[in-house]
Order: structure tokens, then sequence, then C-alpha cells
């Protein structure tokens, strides 16, 4: 307020705010225009100099309403400290408030904090623009403003503003209300201040332009204070005409009519001003003016952020093409002012005028707004500037190994190369395009090029404006235009989030020959890496998360943002379900398995039941353990479940018992629940939390009282039968009506919770035991795991399995469970992942895989890098043809073991294979023939085979302590056995002329033979302190190299089997493999866990060599390199990412003068990553 204006109304609302003791909130009502909001400002003003200021909010239409209470909270926190420390320990304990309904979050972030704290009042509240609030929140909103009046203490004063709306009304009828426009006092004052108001204003312009304004007197500003009828904005909107055009006497003068019973005086000053503008515009006709005027103030009026002058001009430039579209629109904007704020950006004066243009029919029909139609209007100009200005590499970034994080100055670049408005149209199109009830053709054409061919750029600027996490709801509202890219986002949000130019160098290379949008992309982005696979690069698993042992069960958080699994490894661990990465360190204090654990209702804590036959309660925010562990059973707990209401949670065990505990004293609640004659595997309550399921090795179920007015622990009717074997699991169904069990006996069966009664026949399917089983959060399906090492899908109401088995783990699965919204699921299995599947897409899981169906093992590249052989734990070995990631006939079959080792030789036109059958094998590696029968002769497992430099000898290397050589023409045994180590030898390699042999062993040593005659060169070489893991010659023959586990690398002379200087240290883990450089000048030695060193082989010093470097001086090798905790493996110019299940270990090689990686994966996938020699940092 101008200073000295409306002291009697901001003096009157003060006193009642101090002195109403019984009274929380205060609801100050008036018309559009009379001051409301503005009194509102002043009064927070006068609070805050007083400190008692302690929060303000005001509604803005198009901002989503359900902010207010935690914006509040936040403000209150800011303060007081007292207030701060409660607020925050809300917060902490209930972390997941965001997501909770809105009379969770006022109770427990306002409400409680408030109540618990004594400050000396009034700390006033205000909430301004009730009306403002959208239609579809407003009543529960309301209601929750009303109930609040009981329940602030009463150091909290709330001063509310609205006009008098009847749906407001209904809500506060026993609010006090103080109204501008009855009260007396109010209106005597308002007429004194307005007409104070406007002497104010008319002096400041007479100061200005002098003699020519003196007909602004006080004639004039009397009746220019009776025409504004006590509505402030009708004053000043008038003054401000004034100051624009304080010549126009005329004019002015038109607008000072007496006001009339019912009319509005606001619209008709709208009218006059729109008229006038119109009346002098510069050119065109009345017609073309309206079409401005709509284009202009219609763009302003459906924005849903304000937008700068320079922004509306560029999206007005984006719809006409005329060439003075800008002149026009910078006029127009000239001429609107005085109905516009401008302070940067621009918006309306008031609420008011957008009433007037949308729905007042005092509007004439010229300058009406069509909602629907500015919404196609602004969708087609965001989508059109999308198209003119999105471009690959936008910021131009140097190089495509850059993360976010690593961008010199982002927020300068952002503002150069992607201005305002092309911001607002990435970030809210599709929010006008969901405004439109039906799409026109020019908007679907227009979609339909974006999605075409400016998709991933798009991504690439959400990306860099850190606003990835919005895109996948964005998406959804386009659902059947753009699924392959919700799929793309889903299955690489990590990567997406973590490096903007992850679009193409992983996420659209990673869509090859799997959807349309490869098709329509990557003609666009030739020089990109190209991936191909085994196996699906995008399948229904979105993420695989590690234990160090089985993992015995997950489950989801109740608002579905984490996950926690328990394991064999006696720990917890807690995930992000988004993006797979693990929350903190692993939750430890267990001594033996752990077999369960539970979230509290409000996610705020978790149980965990466990073999060493107690029950933990752990702080679900901070992972610390509450209390000491629950003791009360005699043996192992298999099983922990809360109450629905938290209060209470059971354990059931193998001591043939449940028991029901409390959750805050974590005492036990009554004696144990005894009635099974064996084992129980499981509890769990009933949804209204009146009974518990129990599950037993005796075979049955049973259902048990826990509240009812009867003896709490009750059994309730006789046992549950119909099972053939153990029982595993038992689930209430979400409504409490029916019960699903899952048993040994392989089935899956439904029960009625009321009767007890089994209905229909078992769910079969599963051909081993059913270790676990839940009905989807709606209660429509079912899933279930298995030993058999599937997931499974079912209808609950007919009980027909929904497509074929979800296949992916490699051992048993253990437990399953449903996210909160029913679109995830996520297993665990004995293999020691945690896989998350898409339950909608799961149909799609189980088709036939190429590749390998086990943990890949070891991979190699022929001589002339064109090929690839693989082998793995499914016993099997298979070729690829590098270029095109295509297996080369089918497996090469015949090993009755794993297959531990497989080299070409050096011609590349055979294959030798190592197992663990104790042969090896030969084999074609055009045709992938077997080249004769098995060689064998080892009487242990085969570790290591490898070929003479001339292709016409093998020498193997076997668990039985010996090397033995053969003839690689007629795989005949040539000569005895080579012996002399005392433990297994895991790697032998010829020299480089063919005479000599190196073996490594167990036994810490390394042994030189004579490759004629088999006979041991001299005493074994001594040294390492450990296992030696492989040797190696270097190119002239005079070194060798040799790794161990004692995590050092050895050098020896050839010649006298001396040790060259002293051991290479520096590695941390054990030392698997080592190479020399062509020249032997350098050697690179790499460690268990992927990490490579360099060493000068004169000086024995350690190497600092970039990825290139190493390219070069290792041009016909093939380098292991190691993919990061994110996933990301990555090279000199080049930083790729691949999904969990395609992931393991991996080589680089240059084949024909480019960079080739092929990784082998836990889940028998062989995936090749080739990488252009540049990065296309230029291309648009």
């Amino acid at each position: 307020c101008l200073a000295g204006t409306r002291v009697q109304v901001l003096d009157s609302l003060t006193e009642i705010l101090h002195l109403d003791s019984e009274r929380r909130l205060l609801w100050l009502t008036g018309v559009a225009g009379s001051g409301k909001s503005t009194i509102a400002n002043s009064m927070a003003e006068r609070f805050y100099n007083l400190q008692r200021l302690g929060a303000s909010f005001r509604f803005v239409r198009q901002h989503p309403p359900e902010s207010i209470f935690r914006q509040i909270a936040y403000q209150l926190t800011q303060f007081d400290e007292t207030l701060k420390c409660r607020i925050l320990e809300a917060l902490k304990k209930h972390r997941n408030v965001a997501s909770q309904s809105l009379i969770h979050q006022v109770q427990k972030i306002l409400i409680e904090p408030l109540s618990a704290v004594k400050l000396s009042g009034p700390i006033l509240i205000i909430v301004d623009a009730l009306d403002e609030i959208q239609d579809n929140a407003k009543d529960s909103i309301l209601s929750i403003i009303y109930r609040m009046q009981s329940q602030l203490p009463d150091y909290i004063k709330v001063l509310l503003t609205s006009r008098k709306e009847q749906k407001i009304a209904d809500h506060l009828n026993n609010i006090k209300e103080y109204c501008l426009d009855s009260t007396n006092d109010a209106i005597k004052t308002t007429h004194e201040d307005i007409n104070s108001y406007i002497a104010y204003q008319m002096k400041e312009i007479q100061t200005k332009h002098g003699e020519s304004t003196e007909w602004l007197n006080m004639d004039f500003q009397k009746k220019l204070a009776d025409s504004a009828d006590g509505l402030f904005l009708w004053a000043s909107l008038v003054c401000g005409q004034i100051k624009v055009r304080p010549f126009d006497k005329k004019w002015i003068l038109s607008m000072l009519q007496p006001p009339k019973q019912g009319d509005n005086r606001l619209e008709d000053l709208y009218s006059i001003f729109i008229s006038y503008i119109n009346m002098n515009k510069q050119h065109g006709t009345d017609d073309v003016f309206a079409k401005d005027f709509q284009k202009i103030i219609g763009l302003i009026v459906v924005l849903k952020v304000p937008q700068t002058e320079a922004s509306l001009v560029e999206f007005i430039e984006t719809r006409d093409e005329e060439s003075d579209v800008k002149a026009r629109t910078k006029w127009m904007l000239g001429q609107l002012k005085p109905l516009l704020k401008n302070q940067p950006t621009v918006e309306l004066i008031h609420t008011s005028l957008f009433d007037y243009l949308t729905t007042s029919t005092e509007c004439p029909e010229l300058y009406q707004l069509d909602l629907q139609d500015q919404n196609k209007y602004l969708a087609q100009d965001c989508l059109q500037m999308m198209k003119n200005n999105l471009r690959f590499n936008i910021c131009g970034l140097p190089s495509m190994a850059l993360l976010n994080e690593g961008i010199f100055n982002l927020e300068q670049k952002l503002k150069t190369y992607v201005p305002s408005a092309l911001q607002y149209s990435c970030q809210h199109f599709i929010n006008h395009i969901a405004s439109i009830t039906s799409h026109e053709q020019e908007v679907m054409k227009e979609l339909s090029n974006f999605v075409n061919k400016k998709l991933l750029q798009w991504l690439e600027v959400m990306s860099l404006l850190k606003s990835i996490s919005k895109t996948e709801g964005m998406l959804k509202c386009l659902v059947q235009c753009a699924q392959e890219a919700l799929q793309l986002i889903q299955h690489c949000a990590l990567a997406l989030s973590l490096g903007a130019m992850q679009v193409y160098a992983s996420a659209l290379p990673l869509s090859y020959n799997a959807t349309k949008l490869y098709a329509k992309y990557h003609d666009r982005f030739t020089v990109m890496p190209k991936i191909h696979s085994s196996h699906a690069l995008f399948s229904a698993c979105l993420h695989i998360l590690n234990h160090h042992d089985s993992v015995r069960l997950v489950v989801f958080s109740p608002d579905g943002t984490k996950l926690a699994s328990a394991s064999s490894d006696k720990t917890v661990r807690l995930w992000n379900a988004e993006t797979g990465q693990s929350i903190g360190s692993a939750l430890e204090g267990h001594t033996r398995w752990v077999n369960s654990i539970v979230f509290s209702p409000d996610g705020t804590k978790l149980a965990s039941a466990s073999s060493d036959t107690t029950v933990r309660l752990w702080n679900a925010e901070t992972g610390q353990s509450i209390g000491s562990a629950l003791k009360g059973h005699t043996n192992w707990v298999n099983s922990v479940v809360f109450s629905p209401d938290g209060t209470k949670f059971a354990s059931a065990s193998d001591d043939k018992t449940v028991r029901v505990w409390n959750a805050e004293t974590g005492q036990s609640i009554g004696s144990a629940l005894k009635r099974h004659t064996g084992q129980v595997k499981s509890v769990v309550f009933s949804p209204d939390g009146t009974k518990l399921a129990s599950a037993s090795s005796d075979k049955t179920v049973r259902l048990w009282n826990v509240e009812t007015g009867q003896k709490t622990g009750q059994s309730i009717g006789s046992a549950l039968k119909g099972h053939t074997d153990w029982v595993n699991l038992v689930v209430f169904s979400p409504d409490g009506t029916r019960l699903a069990s899952a048993s040994d006996d392989n089935t899956v069966r439904l029960w009625n919770a009321e009767t007890g009664q089994s209905i229909d026949s078992a769910l079969e399917g599963h051909t081993d035991q059913v270790k676990s089983v839940i009905f989807s959060p709606d209660g429509t399906k079912l899933a279930s795991a298995s030993s058999d090492k599937t997931v499974r899908l079912w209808n609950a109401e007919t009980d027909q399995s929904i497509e074929s088995a979800l296949e992916g783990h490699t051992a048993e699965v253990n437990s399953i469970v449903f996210s909160p919204d029913g679109t995830k699921l996520a297993s665990v299995s004995d293999d020691k992942t945690v896989r998350l599947w898409n339950a909608e897409t799961g149909q799609s899981i189980g088709s036939a895989l190429e590749g390998h169906t086990d943990q890949v093992n070891s991979v190699v590249f022929s001589p002339d890098g064109t090929k690839l052989a693989s082998t793995s734990y499914d016993k099997t070995v298979r070729l690829w043809n590098v270029e095109t990631g295509k297996s080369i006939g089918s497996a090469l079959e015949g090993h009755t073991n794993w297959v531990n080792s497989v080299v070409f030789s050096p011609d590349g036109t055979k294959l030798a294979s190592a197992l663990n059958d104790k042969t090896v094998r030969l084999w074609n590696a055009e045709t992938g023939q077997s080249i004769g029968s098995a060689l064998e002769g080892h009487t242990g497992q085969v570790n290591s085979v490898v070929f003479s430099p001339d292709g016409t000898k093998l020498a193997s290397a076997s668990s039985d302590k010996i090397v033995r050589l053969w003839n690689a023409e007629t795989g005949q045994s040539i000569g005895s056995a080579l012996e002399g180590h005392t433990g297994w030898v895991n790697s032998v390699v010829f020299s480089p002329d063919g005479t000599k042999l190196a073996s490594a062993s167990d036994d810490k040593t390394v042994r030189l033979w004579n490759a004629e005659t088999g006979q041991s060169i001299g005493s074994a070489l001594e040294g390492h302190t450990g296992w030696v893991n492989s040797v190696v010659f270097s190119p002239d023959g005079t070194k060798l190299a040799s790794t161990s586990s004692d995590k050092t690398v050895r050098l020896w002379n050839t010649e006298n089997g001396q040790s060259i200087s002293s051991a290479l240290k520096g590695h941390t883990d054990r030392v698997t493999l080592a190479v020399f450089s062509p020249d032997g000048a350098i050697l690179a030695s790499l460690s268990y866990h992927g990490f490579r060193k360099y060493w000068n082989t004169s000086t024995g010093m350690e190497l600092h060599l970039s990825i290139l470097d190493i390219l070069l001086l290792y041009p016909q090798e093939q380098i292991q390199v190691g993919f990061d905790k994110s996933g990301f493996i990555y090279s000199d110019q080049w930083t790729v990412w691949l999904p969990p299940a395609l992931r393991g270990m991996a080589f680089l090689r240059v084949v024909n003068r480019s960079q080739v990686i092929a990784v082998g994966a836990r889940s028998g996938a062989i995936t090749f990553i080739h990488l252009p020699n540049s990065t296309p940092i230029s291309i648009h």
C-alpha cells in the first residue's frame, strides 16, 4: 500500500489477529480490484517488521496448488530455529511425505511440529488468493484449511484472502470474515485512501509535465476517485493510462463515468482501453488488430511460466512470418503496457483481466480468447521452435566423453545456445498439447515431425537443463506416438541423467534394430558408436543389483522410490528404485542369513528377520539400527511383517511359532502363537489388521485372530489343507477376501479368506518349488517366483497364466514384489542379483536367445580381429562376426563341463578350447566343426591352452600339476607330461621362436621348458609369495613377465632364470594378466577387478598412458577394459553406457583402424561396441 493509505484496514486486521484468542483464521474478502492482495502484502511487511511473519503464500492459477503446505513449512524453518528443528525431525521421520495425501502432509510437517513448540504470538501465516486455486484441488485444500481452525496452536494466526465465491464461503462458513465491500470503516477509509493515492499519482505527473497537465486538478481528482467506486485497481489502471498519455484529456475524461447499479467497473475499463488502442493503431484493419491482440495476449494468458518481452517476440516470430511482425509485436506490447506487469517477465496486471478475456460476455467477440485455441497455437509454436533450433551438441561440447558435471560454465552456455523461449518449449510443449481436447491435424503433424527428427536432441537439452527426471512423465502424455522413446528413457535414464551426449553415444546405438526410432535417426548421426548384441538390448529387466551372496527377499518402500533387499551375506541393502543405485552402505548387525525384510507403512522403519533367531528394527532413512536385536524365538526367523497401522509386527520361525511385537518398544505382545506342527515359513496381516495368516512346512496355512475382542492369538477355524508339500509363503489380496499360497509342490493356490475354502484348482506351470507369491496392488494379477529360475504372472480372476515365464535369472528365484503402482516387478535370486521388470511388457520376455545361456567367462579376438570366440558356463564355445555382431554358425558343443579358455591358432583357422572335463578340443574356426575327438591325457581340469607360433603344436596347463604338448594337426600327445610343478598349473605360453615354454603355477613358481624335448630348463623361478596366475614372453624372447595373487608382477631373464629388478608393485588386488608392447619396452598388467598398470621394462617404473597411447603400443593386442559403477566404459573420445544385463568382462581391440570393444556378460550375452575414429561434435 502507498504510505498513509489503508491504515485503518491494516490496524483493524492487526487488532483482530492480536485480540481474538479463540479464532486461528481470519478471512479478508472483497470484489476483484478492491486491493486484497495489496493489503495482504502490507500485512506481511508489517508483521515482518515486528518479527512475527511466519510464512506467506499466494495461489497462482497456472501453478499446481498442492505445494502450499510444504512451502509454508519451509518458510517456518527460516523463521524460528526451534521450529526448524521440529520440522526437520518430522521430514526425516516422514521422508516420503511429499507423496502422501495433503491431509497427511499438513498433520506431519505443520500441525504436529507447531503444536510441539510454544512461541510468543501471534505468528502470522498469510494465504492469498484462495479464488485462484485450480478447481480440481479447491475442495480438498479449502477443507484442510478449515480444519486448521481447530488444530493450530493459539500462537499461530492465518490471514486468508479471496473474492467471496460461493464455494469458498461454503467451506469457510464459520471463519471470521472482514469484508472490504460491506464493513463500514473499510468502505469509508477505502474512499479516503483512493483519494490520497490519486493525489499522489497526479502530483508526480504534474511535476514531470508542468503546466500542460494543470487540468489534473482537485476537481478532476475527485471525479476520478468517485468513478473508482472503491476499487483500488480501477484507480491504479487509470492513473497508469494518464502517465502514458497525460495530454489526451478528451479520452481520459471519457473514462470518468459515474458508476451504475450492477455494472462491472473493471470490465468497462478494459473495454475502453482495448478500443482506444484499436482506434490509435498505426496500420491495418480492425480484424488485423484483433488477430495481433489475440496472438500476443493469448500467448501471455496460456504460458505456464511467464516470459520476457524478448521471449514473447521469439514465439510470435515463430508463428508469423510477415516481415513487420517484430515491429507490430513490440508496438502492441507497448500499447498494452498499462494492462501488463513487466518485471522482468510479462504477465496480466490482474486475474480479473484473465476472466474478462476468457469468460466475460462484456468482452467484444473480436478480443475474446478461446483457451483451447490458444493452447493449440502455443503447442505449435513450441514444436516449431524446437524444429527450428534443436540440433545435435547444441552447446558445442568439445568431447563425447564429457559428463554434465564437467562442463565449464554450463549456465552461460545455456543462455547463449538455449534461449529462454527454447527452454520453455522443451519443458512445456506437452502441457499445451495435453490441454487440447481434440488434437487437430496440424498439431499431430508437427508432433510426428518432433518424434521422428528432434526427440533425441530434445533429450539432450533436457539433460543439460537437469530435467531428465521430468521427461518420463511428459512422454506418458503421448504414449501412442512416443512409446519407443519412453522405453529408451526407462532403460537409459541413468546414462541420460549423467551425460547429455549419452543420447547419441549410448541411447541411440542401444535402440539398434529394436525400434523404428533407430531407423529414423541413425542416418542423421552416422558417426556414432554401433552396438550389436546376442541378447535383446532392451528387455523388461531395468536394473540388476548385486549382493555378495544369494538374495533372500526384496521389498519396495511404500512410496515406490526405494527397494530393500535381504541377503545370505548377513546384510540388508537399500536401493534407489529408479536408477538401481545403492543408497548408503550395507545395514549390518545380523550374524547369519537375513531371510526377510519389510518396510513400516509410513516407510520410516525396516524390520528384518534372520537365521540368527532375532528380529531387528532399522531407521530406513539413516540405516541405523533401532535398539538391540529382538529375542524370543529359539530357531531361525523366516518372515517378518508390519500391521497395516504400523503399531505392531509379526514374525514366523522354524521354532513352529508366530510372535507379535510392539513396533515402538520392541516388546513381545502376549505369548507365542502355537498350532503348527512344522516350521512356520511365512506370516502376513490382513489389510484391516484383524487377522494373521501363516504358512508352514506342515503343508498347511492357518488363520489367527489378532484383535477382535476375542482372545488375541486365537486360531480361526481349522488348518487350510490342499498342498502336498511345504507351504513357503501366504499373502492376502488387497481387499482381504482371498489368500494365495506358494508351495514346494510346484503350485500356487487361492483360498477364500472368510471360509478357508480352496478357490478352484491349483495354479500350475512352474517346474520346481514355488518360493514366493504376491498380488498386484489392484488385486487383478498374481506373480510367483520359483526354483525353476523363472517368474510367472497370473490373472487373479481367471487363474490363467499371463503369457510365458519371465526368464533371466541363472539360479532359483526366492522372492518377488510389485511396485506400489503395479508397473514394475522386482525379483531376487540365488544368482546374487535383484532384477527389476516392466510388469506391463513382461509378455515379451522368454523369447529364444541367439547367444550363450549362462555366464561368459572368456572372450578372445581372432588374429585379424574379424572374429571373436567366447566361452561360457553353458559348456559351449561360440564364434561371432565382429562387424555384424552375429553368431557364426551354431554353438560349438561337445564339452561335458565348463569351458575355461579358448585360443585362436596364429593363422586364425583353428580354435582350441580348455575344459573342466579334463580335455582339450580343436575346432575349425570357419565352419565351427570339431576337429577329431577330444585330446585326453590330463587328470584334472584344463586351465589354459596355447598354440605354438607356427601353429603346429599345442600346449595345455592343468590342475593335475602338469603341462602337456600336442600335435595340432593330429591331436596326438607329444612325448610324456612335463612334470615339476607341485600345484595347479594356471598358464602356459610359447616363446616367440617356439623353442621354449613357460608355465605359471599355484606353487608360487614359474618354470621354463624345452619345447622340443619337454625337459625342464634350469630350476624353478622363485620369488612370488602367492599363486602365479599368468606368464608371457617379451617379443624378443629374452624376458619373461609373471603375474601373481601376491599383487605383484615380476620380470625374469630367460637365459639364466634370474629375476630382473625387484617385484613391480602398485596393484591392490591379485594380478591376472600381463602383455609386452611389440618393442618389449613397456609391460601392461591387469588386476582381477580390471585395473591396468603400465611399466617400463628397463627401469621397472610405472608409466601413465592414455587409451590412445596403449592402442598405438599394442595395435594387435586385445586390451581389457572395465565398467565403472554406473555402467560406463571409457575410451579417449567416447563414453558409452550399457544396461546391466549386457555388462561383464570387456576387451578393446583395433580392427580395420577402428576401436571395437567386445563384452561377455553374466547373462550370457556377447555385445560388440564399434567406436568411430572421431566424434561428430559439429553435426547439426
